[in-house]
């Protein structure tokens, strides 16, 4: 179990895209903007589907996510799976294949605003982090004449937090942003907008040396900054929610020896629609 930080996107956000094919104000760079609702859409010519992705160097890799797509592997009929290459020349043919290769799984977005999916793969861990300037994402349609849509894609580093959080230390608030008011006659009216989870996190505590790795880490990101968040890799925390870090950001100091300062930490995470 680890609480997991997709945080660190950059060389994807500038490395040079080809897709297979594109709607013509809906190109692939899309999935380089920290919107997901500003997707890549595929034109309905093709069967297969492909995002080739120039580096510009090699470039190690921990994780994949493809996330807020159309794209259905678990429907009837089915989407075939979606894969990922990488190779140190920009070539991705059947023979020789890429030296690496992967397969995403599919997860569900929950928040109540789309149907959309999701799909992931994480290689940081195990069998480590692949590197290469090339790399390509593959998916086939269930027909040629269908068009698949793309909102945002994670090819990068990620972060294991040190410490799981405490018993009972996981608290997903949703908030609802509609704005509600007494009108004439004290009727109620409400103009309904979209809803999104806040996610808390109380750790349990924390060494300075892992303090301080944190907060290297959430300095890079701000709160300006679009990132993944995993709970944990086991049910029912698994799933991905793409977050940006709340303003609430507080450590104080649980237990002091003659050799160390243990942190109690706790952080807050809005999630991005």
């Amino acid at each position: 179990m680890a609480i997991r930080l997709f945080y660190n996107n950059s060389d994807f956000d500038k490395a040079t895209l080809t897709a297979s094919s594109q709607a013509q104000y809906l190109p692939a760079t899309n999935v380089q903007n920290s919107f997901r609702t500003r997707v890549w859409q595929t034109l309905n010519t093709n069967l297969y589907e492909t995002l080739t992705i120039d580096m510009g160097k090699p470039v190690s890799v921990d994780a994949c996510v493809v996330f807020y797509t159309n794209l259905e592997e678990l429907t009837s009929p089915l989407d075939g799976p979606i894969t990922l290459s990488g190779n140190s020349i920009n070539s991705f043919v059947t023979s020789p294949a890429a030296p690496f290769t992967a397969t995403l799984q599919q997860g569900t977005i929950t928040d109540s605003t789309s149907p959309q999916q999701y799909y992931s793969t994480d290689f940081g861990v195990s069998p480590g982090s692949p590197t290469y300037r090339y790399w390509q994402i593959k998916f086939k349609k269930q027909r040629a004449g269908e068009t698949i849509t793309i909102g945002r894609i994670f090819l990068g580093q990620t972060y294991d937090l040190a410490a799981l959080p405490m018993y009972n230390g996981v608290q997903i608030n949703l908030v609802d942003n509609s704005n509600k008011f007494k009108g004439v006659g004290l009727n109620t009216y409400v103009e309904v907008l979209p809803q999104y989870k806040e996610v808390v996190l109380a750790l349990q505590p924390m060494a300075n040396a892992d303090i301080a790795n944190l907060d290297t880490i959430l300095y890079q990101i701000g709160q300006s900054k679009s990132i993944f968040l995993q709970i944990d890799q086991v049910a029912p925390y698994t799933e991905i929610l793409y977050v940006k870090v709340g303003t609430t950001h507080t450590k104080k100091t649980t237990i002091v020896s003659p050799t160390n300062v243990y942190w109690g930490v706790q952080l807050s995470f809005e999630e991005q629609l």
